[in-house]
């Protein structure tokens, strides 16, 4: 019979082999999840490398999914990467049914500069003939009717094309009609993680900037109009975040939807019904803009909790290989086959541990120097392989039967175990924290010196352990119940591991996960996120509920009455900062409140609402600072109180209040201080000086933007005949969109003088310093470029503005040097009617700039159409194509 202990042995060892079957799913997760980290996914730039992850091999799968796949890894993964328009083209000529490359070529065009959008209209027309019960396409057609230059009547168009999509039963993304079979690709890629799986970038964040920011389309609204388009908006916004299958799209219609209902709620008187409507809708807006903040801020803690649950294996492998050999070799001297080598399995684990010491070198020395690989992980994942690696080399002496004296110099390969592994746990430590804060003085260093003079301490006992007592940390037999022991761990390890793995796995595979239940609107959301989230009382706003400017009147007299009862005083800078932001039915509300409500910042405010009534103290104010300005040095400081800036700025306010011959005279006699100080300061594109961008022009553009549109027009007019233009071949930066918005306040005069300041450059004077003319052609380089980055958004300005009058001169320009000024004379000449001449068309067709060619398409004929067909760029292809058979 065999003995109790033998029978104890085998019930323990079946048992450890059914754990091991029963952890099998657990190891296919954590096997899974540290193939997905470790492949080499990403270019030294730091993005996927698609090729390497989509093969031909897994597009031969499903090629139109593989394409799509490969196409949204490619382009829609970073918001700075433009999509390449020549292979999107390519694509949806490939793919002519294509639901999502035709809709996604059209939102491409749509925000292309000077295309015409007949274009992206016959893209729209084609998706509307294949597919038409989706209301996407059909919000699409209205958005490109909101944002063309030469639909004469295009809000109340757009506004048609939304409802018809409101009645529409159907509502997807084209991407989302996709994803079902991405999924499967993605899945057979192994992108497991979501940071590499597609975005879609649908227009729809396009358009909540067009509608809800001040300038562009917002400034030139009615209230009528913008109260019609901003509510359906909000529908759309609301089958957005019922029909999202993704973080991004529900994160869109959250920001069209609280974004929208906030400014209506802001800036229009709306009937009390509505706006208890319009309440609770942006609170769900916000509620859910909450929730995104929340999910993003815990994707860093999720990604180390991934990292570690890749650990887990990795540190697996890496110690169980020599242990395996050992056992091996021990059952094999067991039954006299031969002695043990376990000396060779020490040689070899002291082998892994040197080369993983010298990558370590490697990786210290590229992190200080900034040059190494792209990507914290593959760092951090190197200091913990070659950390735990020597443990393990270290803890071998604890298993390895045998005595220090077989090895020669023992004393010395202990030494150099402990000391790589000393050395390796400081610079993980040291790095670890300069990755978090990278601190400036010795002081900040001190409570970092602690930590590591336990570790040292540490690290040296183990060296004098090893060395002066041998027998305590090493045995003479192999343990079995070591092996058990061992084995157990690892089997708990995985379970631990596992079991964090599912749900991890959930959120990356399903990323909605996260925002269930989604808020809807209810009062319940309303009373949580108006009125139920309160600010840091250490704050100067603390103890006010942080949306309370979104709440109904009648619940923000309670507030007021209950912090009255409580005998808390709202404080100045309290109010102020609810009546910047307030509903427009909490305004009178909330200035009864104030001690004096003839402040300056509270004129300020009221002057923006239109209140006539603060003209009067505003205008002693302005001349007041004028009286500074003129009595200051020639040229204010950047940061004087009283600068020209904050003139400027003041005089935008009054402009609200005041009669139009009164804000033009001021503004003509400010905008001459402002021709005279750039003057002072230099003019032409390498004018960085702050005191003119930040303190002079910045508030200059801002405060033209509040004056009526035939005044900015005469304004924008006279300063740039005073400054010869030079803002449009300029480096101008954030000032451009400024610029263009008053463009198009101009008349046809301007817009003409603005074509002609694009068309050409001027031209290098003979110089016979050759340092000289290098500093000229240098100018002149950044003059055509600063020219050809300006020339879109401030020929787009002027389209209107230039009639069948500008025809000559539109001719008189067609052969300039400037790519987009002669893609946009062609687009205008044949909205206006022109009759192009065949030969002109013939050499258009020929033109080197892609554009041109394809705006040129719509004044073309049959014969002309069908030679557009082999054109050498896709984009003109598909476009003649779908023009000729639609």
């Amino acid at each position: 019979m065999m003995r109790v202990w033998t029978k104890v042995w085998i019930a323990v060892s079946l048992v450890c082999i059914g754990l091991t079957v029963y952890e099998i799913p657990d190891a296919v997760r954590i096997t899974r999840f540290s193939f997905s980290m470790w492949r080499n996914r990403y270019t030294p730039a730091g993005k996927l490398n698609v090729p390497a992850i989509v093969t031909d091999k897994l597009i031969a799968e499903d090629p139109e999914a593989g394409d799509m796949l490969r196409y949204c890894l490619t382009y829609l993964r970073y918001l700075d990467e433009n999509p390449n328009l020549e292979e999107l083209a390519a694509l949806a000529e490939k793919w002519p049914r294509s639901e999502f490359f035709i809709s996604q070529l059209a939102e491409e065009l749509t925000g292309e500069s000077v295309v015409d959008p007949q274009a992206a209209l016959v893209l729209v027309d084609k998706l509307l003939a294949l597919h038409p019960e989706n209301a996407h396409n059909q919000y699409l057609r209205g958005w490109i009717f909101l944002t063309d230059p030469n639909h004469t009547n295009h809000e109340q168009d757009a506004l048609e094309e939304f409802e018809i999509g409101h009645r529409l039963p159907q509502f997807y993304l084209p991407y989302g009609k996709y994803k079902h079979r991405l999924d499967r690709l993605i899945d057979k890629a192994n992108l497991i993680w979501s940071w590499e799986k597609p975005t879609p970038r649908p227009f729809y964040m396009d358009l909540a900037r067009e509608l809800f920011y001040s300038s562009g389309l917002r400034k030139r609204l009615d209230n009528g109009t913008f109260d019609d388009l901003s509510a359906s908006s909000a529908r759309i916004a609301e089958r957005l975040i019922e029909n999202a299958n993704d973080s991004e799209t529900l994160h869109t219609g959250a920001t069209l939807l609280g974004l929208g209902e906030g400014i209506r709620l802001r800036e229009l008187d709306l009937p009390e019904v509505e706006a208890r409507q319009s309440r609770l809708r942006a609170a769900q807006g916000l509620a859910l803009l909450d929730k995104y903040r929340e999910v993003d801020d815990l994707k860093a803690d999720t990604f180390f909790n991934a990292a570690w649950l890749v650990m887990a294996p990795l540190i697996l492998f890496i110690t169980l290989v020599p242990l395996v050999g050992i056992v091996v070799e021990f059952i094999q001297a067991r039954f006299g086959r031969r002695k043990p080598r376990v000396r060779e399995y020490a040689k070899l684990h002291i082998v892994i541990d040197v080369v993983l010491f010298l990558v370590l070198l490697l990786l210290v020395a590229l992190e200080f120097q900034k040059k190494r690989p792209e990507g914290e992980l593959p760092l951090f994942l190197f200091f913990m392989a070659a950390w735990f690696t020597s443990w393990s080399a270290i803890g071998l002496f604890d298993i390895i039967p045998f005595r220090f004296s077989h090895l020669r110099r023992p004393r010395l390969k202990i030494a150099v175990l402990c000391g790589s592994l000393w050395f390796k746990g400081t610079i993980f430590w040291t790095v670890g924290n300069l990755s978090i804060a990278m601190p400036g003085h010795l002081t900040d260093w001190l409570r970092y010196i602690g930590p590591l003079l336990f570790w040292s301490v540490l690290c040296v006992l183990v060296w004098i352990e090893a060395v002066y007592r041998p027998g305590a940390i090493t045995t003479n037999r192999w343990n079995r119940s070591g092996l058990m022991a061992y084995w157990i761990v690892i089997l708990t390890i995985f379970h631990v591991f596992g079991l964090a793995g599912v749900p991890m796995e959930r959120a990356f595979t399903d990323p909605l996960t996260r925002y269930q239940p989604l808020p809807g609107a209810t009062e319940q959301t309303y009373n949580r996120i108006i009125l139920g989230q309160a600010d840091d009382a250490a704050s100067p706003e603390g103890g006010l509920s942080g949306r309370i400017y979104c709440a109904a009147p009648n619940d923000l007299r309670a507030f007021i009455a209950q912090r009255r009862a409580a005998k808390e005083s709202i404080s100045e800078q309290q109010l102020l900062k609810l009546l910047r932001n307030c509903n427009h039915d909490l305004r009178q509300i909330i200035l009864a409140e104030f001690t004096d409500p003839n402040v300056y910042e509270v004129l300020v405010i009221r002057a923006e609402w239109g209140d006539r009534t603060v003209k009067e103290p505003l205008e002693r104010i302005y001349q007041e600072k004028l009286t500074t300005f003129l009595q200051s040095e020639p040229e204010p400081a950047p940061y004087y109180p009283w600068s020209l800036g904050e003139l400027l700025e003041l005089a935008g306010t009054l402009a609200r209040i005041s009669d139009d011959t009164e804000a033009q005279e001021r503004f003509s006699y400010l905008m001459e201080q402002v021709v005279e100080k750039t003057q002072n300061l230099g003019t032409g594109p390498d004018l960085d000086d702050p005191r003119y961008k930040n303190r002079i022009m910045q508030p200059f553009w801002e405060s033209l933007g509040k004056l009526p549109p035939s005044q900015a027009g005469t304004l924008i007019k006279s300063y740039l005949r005073q400054t010869g233009f030079v803002d449009l071949s300029a480096d101008r930066d954030r000032a451009i969109p400024f610029l263009a918005d008053l463009l198009a306040d101009g008349d046809r005069e301007l817009a003409e003088e603005v074509v002609v300041a694009l068309a050409g450059l001027p031209s290098a004077p003979e110089a016979s310093d050759a340092l000289t003319r290098e500093s000229e052609q240098q100018r002149i380089f950044r003059l055509t470029r600063h020219r050809d980055k300006n020339a879109p958004p401030c020929l787009e300005a002027v389209f209107a503005h230039l009639t069948a009058e500008s025809i000559p001169l539109l001719l008189e320009h067609l052969d300039s040097d400037n790519d987009q000024l002669r893609a946009f004379i062609v687009w205008r000449l044949t909205s206006l009617g022109y009759h192009w001449p065949r030969e002109q068309l013939r050499e258009l067709m020929k033109d080197p700039y892609w554009k041109v060619r394809l705006n040129a398409l719509f004044a073309l004929d049959k014969g002309g159409l069908a030679n557009a067909l082999d054109d050498e760029n896709p984009v003109v292809r598909v476009i003649a194509r779908f023009v000729v058979t639609p």
